[in-house]
Formats: C-alpha cells, structure tokens, sequence
C-alpha cells in the first residue's frame, strides 16, 4: 500500500497474513477511502484499520477483476463467475448471497457504463452485456477466429 503523494510505502499486505499473495485487482468505493482488492486466492479484502479484512468470499471460485459502478451503488465481481453486489454507503456491501450474474466462461475483465445500467464483462471468448437494473443478459458478443 503506497502514499502516492509522498512516494512513501505505508505496509505490504498479506492478508490472513499468508505470503505470498498477488493483487489482482484493485477497486475504490466512491464513498469510501478504504481500497478493496482480490488476488491469486479466492475472496475480496478490504483494507481495515490495520490490517486487510475478508469482506467477501465467493467459496470455490477465483476472481479475476473487481469494480464499482460510476454511481457507487453497484458492486461487480468477475473469475469463474460474475456477480453483481448491492453497495450502501452505511452498510457496506451486500451478502454474498446476494450474487446474480453465473457466465459458463471465466470473466477476465469488467467495466460499467457511464451511467451505471449497464456492465460489460471479457470472458475467455466473448463480451456479455448485462444490464445491471434487470441483472439480466443483454447480448453476448462472441470472438472472431
């Protein structure tokens, strides 16, 4: 974790305090200061006080990008599966249960519309568009050969 303004490095993290462990993803909640993250095990952190605490843990299932929607209201999770997390600035994000979106390909990479409707995650072989109001499946885009 670095203090860009001063060029200083405030800790490394190691969260459950194993080593090693490579951020994958990094995300800000617009509300928030605290960063959350996830990396090469399963699981989102954010970073606490002072230490990084497990804020979500998708059992069985490695993520690959994480993000916050424009509007700050929506929280997505991209790997083996995607999923679409409600976020409240008093009460954080939304239980684990409360996952939506399952794509058969590994989602590399996400990204949200200006306007927060709508989420476009890269998978293996195709872009899906999701719209984030429904949580439904706009339209898949596969690769050309």
């Amino acid at each position: 974790l670095w203090d860009v303004t001063n060029r200083n490095l405030i800790e490394t993290i190691y969260p459950d305090r194993q080593n090693p462990f490579q951020i994958i993803g990094v995300e800000q909640a617009p509300s928030s200061q605290l960063p959350y993250f996830t990396g090469n095990r399963t699981g989102v952190y954010v970073w606490g006080e002072n230490n990084p605490q497990e804020v979500i843990l998708p059992e069985d299932h490695q993520l690959n990008d994480i993000g916050f929607s424009p509007d700050g209201s929506t929280f997505a999770l991209t790997g083996d599966a995607t999923w679409l997390l409600q976020y409240d600035t008093e009460e954080g994000l939304s239980s684990p249960e409360a996952l939506t979106l399952y794509t058969d390909n590994a989602g590399q990479a996400l990204r949200f519309s200006p306007d927060s409707t709508t989420l476009v995650v890269a998978t293996n072989d195709s872009l899906e568009i999701y719209d984030t109001l429904t949580n439904s499946l706009l339209a898949t885009y596969p690769y050309k050969d």
